[in-house]
């Protein structure tokens, strides 16, 4: 198969024997001193693709913590259910909520914030009269969020 090598100055191509592979030779024209370079290595023999590993785990009611092999097997924990009759600060059980978002069943916690239409008022005070624009400030309303994910509640 031959070798076909570029010349870096004159861009002439050249198609030589194998035999001239890693030598030096000059350009036929242009006389620039250039190294041909040897066949390219042949590709890496293909390995066989890897099977994965499946491992069968014993049903859950099988006595024993250890496989056939004597590794132990780690067994995940079921979620402790969390504040299910926890005490607000009234000292009166809560129960009737749940968070759509985590489940908890924890009081949320009421903040207030300056409404959209606190907003909006002050936006158009601030371009009509700057010395009242204070006033949309005062609008605010209550928000309710979740105690342990922080998620807005309805």
């Amino acid at each position: 198969m031959p070798i076909v090598v570029n010349c870096p100055i004159c861009g002439i191509r050249l198609s030589l024997t194998d035999d001239r592979a890693g030598s030096t030779m000059d350009c036929p024209k242009c006389d620039a001193r250039m190294l041909i370079p040897g066949p390219p290595p042949p590709p890496p023999p293909m390995r066989p693709a890897l099977q994965p590993v499946v491992r069968q785990l014993p049903p859950p009611d099988a006595e024993g913590d250890e496989e056939d092999d004597g590794v132990p097997i780690r067994r995940r924990r079921k979620p402790k259910r969390r504040y299910e009759d926890e005490e607000d600060d009234a000292g009166d059980r809560y129960r009737g909520f749940q968070c759509p978002y985590c489940g908890s069943r924890r009081r949320p916690y009421v903040t207030t914030q300056i409404s959209p239409t606190g907003w909006v008022v002050f936006t158009l005070l601030l371009i009509f009269t700057v010395c009242l624009c204070f006033v949309g400030l005062f609008i605010t309303e209550e928000v309710r969020r979740c105690r342990d994910c922080g998620m807005k509640l309805g």
